[in-house]
């Protein structure tokens, strides 16, 4: 199933009003910047789904913020690994 922007900040916002101590405002236009990011983005393999394409892009995310890393340092090291393009 695939959302048009509309929906996505629909969503979004619901579960903003539904967990307001826990996520922010911020969260709708993050995900609709997301989601138009992997829509660029295309599986390593054949064997590999659009969903582990994306569960690898957020690892890497959370892995980057929770290090403080640049993107220089780790994203390409780890695009390697994954067979994932970062431009």
């Amino acid at each position: 199933m695939s959302l048009n922007i509309e929906q996505i900040e629909d969503k979004a916002k619901n579960l903003v009003s539904a967990y307001p101590e826990d996520l922010e405002d911020t969260l709708v236009a993050e995900l609709i910047q997301f989601v138009a990011f992997m829509r660029t983005q295309k599986p390593a393999s054949a064997n590999e789904s659009a969903e582990l394409t994306m569960y690898i892009i957020i690892i890497i995310f959370v892995y980057c913020r929770l290090t403080h890393a640049t993107e220089q340092k780790i994203l390409p090291q780890q695009a390697e690994i994954s067979g994932i393009i970062v431009a």
